[in-house]
């Protein structure tokens, strides 16, 4: 049995209600990472409260989560809930399907409804950056440390 947190499955979730929130845009893997990451700790980038709880190392997340990621997209294109999009200037793309909605729409909780939430908030916010932009913004080098709390600021 998969548990459901901190796993392919929550990242696959949190990977196709972005989908759904973007629709019909498509994104690769990197995009789909580093909005997971703003997502997740959605106070560190301005937003009001973080998804999952603050905790001190949660930077070094960008170097492990990635792959977690990718298994969820892979996850979600399996259940037809993701579509696969070639595209010749930009690589191999993801969207949401046709019956994600009806998926999604059947997801009933609390974690749901803050995470579609967070999603608009952070597709408002950082949904027009460049990959480079958006790279830079939550890139383990833009963090420091500015009291014994780990609270975290971005430098301008």
């Amino acid at each position: 049995m998969v548990s459901p947190f901190h796993s392919s499955v929550e990242s696959g979730l949190r990977a196709l209600i972005v989908l759904l929130e973007s629709y019909p845009k498509s994104y690769d893997l990197d995009r789909l990472h580093h909005y997971d990451h703003i997502i997740v700790h959605s106070k560190d980038f301005g937003g009001e409260k973080s998804l999952h709880a603050e905790i001190p190392s949660r930077s070094n997340e960008l170097l492990v989560r990635r792959n977690i990621v990718e298994d969820g997209v892979r996850l979600l294109r399996r259940k037809g809930l993701v579509e696969q999009v070639l595209d010749p200037k930009e690589g191999i793309l993801f969207k949401a399907s046709d019956g994600a909605y009806s998926y999604i729409e059947t997801l009933e909780s609390e974690y749901i409804a803050k995470l579609r939430c967070c999603a608009r908030w952070m597709l408002s916010q950082y949904g027009d950056l460049n990959a480079q932009e958006l790279k830079r913004i939550v890139s383990v080098e833009e963090y420091h440390v500015i009291d014994n709390k780990f609270n975290f600021v971005m430098e301008d």
